[in-house]
């Protein structure tokens, strides 16, 4: 895992040679996808790696609607450890595997909600 924590100046170097070795990428946001750092990682990544090798690239972030003010429609609306660990899966299996880990209820208290 790498745990970028700004985006200027991008540690590019690091990110690609782990997609290069592995193949695969998921950048995951504590925001939109759309116009938000996980668009500008996978960007960067399939602008320098294409045409090296079969890429699996996948951003993951809020919804694209506004942020929900109820339990059930967060759950839909930020990535969590659950659908997190389950696009990797599906990275790695190279199709839509519908697997979804166990729900652990002892974690939600620990989980991120929202940007305020």
């Amino acid at each position: 895992m790498i745990d970028p924590i700004w985006l200027a100046p991008l540690d590019s170097d690091t990110i690609c040679e782990s997609v290069e070795r592995t193949g695969r990428l998921i950048a995951v946001d504590t925001a939109w996808a759309n116009c938000g750092a996980s668009a500008e990682i996978v960007a960067r990544v399939a602008e320098r790696l294409q045409g090296l090798r079969d890429l699996r690239l996948r951003r993951m972030g809020f919804a694209p609607t506004t942020c929900p003010t109820t339990p059930t429609l967060e759950d839909a609306f930020y990535p969590n450890a659950r659908t997190i660990a389950a696009a990797a899966r599906d990275l790695v299996e190279e199709r839509a595997c519908g697997w979804l880990p166990a729900e652990r209820p002892d974690l939600h208290a620990i989980e991120f909600r929202g940007p305020f």
